[in-house]
């Protein structure tokens, strides 16, 4: 989709001025990404690639090049920060998108970040949520590279937005308690085995509570 730079330009905030622009929520919302991304940066996240269908996958080199590749970070049953990875290569864009979900499954924050080097641009959004609503979307962009920007050239993949986790296409959405709670096994000798198999992904505090039983 052919996006015209004079929308952009619309809807475009200097990025210097972000910061004085924004208010103390949405100050509050960024605190609390950044905490989430610092709980999950040694974390070990479960990694999909589609969409068409969505695959659980254990190699990332074994995706295809055009596939959309997605990271799902959870706490337990929460899912707390998902990002998507996707490229056209033939459009000579890459895209990364960052979704950041509150204790209740709702989404807090979308962060969209485009490069399109045929276009020579780098676009980023912004976008704020409160009780599952839209609050605030701040929009800018500029060169990607020497030489100007042209924005004929610029071929917008957009991307999708996730209300909450509910909305998330992946199969087999982690829940580890409900999974638990299914295992056959799990007043039998082989639990540790199925243990292990089954949350090998999931956050250490998940494996102290096991440990305690």
């Amino acid at each position: 989709m052919k996006r015209a730079l004079g929308i952009l330009l619309f809807a475009a905030i200097l990025h210097p001025a972000l910061s004085s622009a924004k208010s103390k929520r949405l100050i509050a919302i960024d605190a609390y990404c950044t905490q989430i991304r610092d709980e999950f940066r040694e974390t070990v996240p479960l990694a999909f690639a589609g969409p068409d269908p969505w695959v659980e996958i254990d190699d990332i080199g074994a995706a295809l090049s055009d596939d959309t590749i997605a990271y799902v970070y959870a706490d337990g049953p929460r899912i707390r920060w998902v990002v998507l990875m996707m490229s056209g290569s033939k459009q000579n864009w890459n895209q990364t998108v960052d979704y950041y979900f509150r204790d209740d499954g709702t989404i807090a924050k979308r962060e969209r970040l485009l490069d399109s080097a045929a276009a020579n641009i780098e676009l980023q959004e912004v976008s704020y949520y409160e009780n599952g609503r839209p609050v605030k979307e701040f929009t800018h962009h500029h060169a990607l590279g020497p030489g100007r920007e042209d924005s004929s050239r610029l071929d917008d993949p957009d991307a999708p937005v996730y209300m909450s986790v509910q909305d998330l296409p992946f199969p087999n959405t982690p829940d580890y308690w409900r999974q638990l709670a299914g295992l056959p096994c799990l007043a039998g000798p082989g639990i540790r085995a199925k243990l292990a198999e089954r949350l090998i992904d999931v956050p250490n505090q998940v494996f102290g509570i096991l440990k305690s039983n």
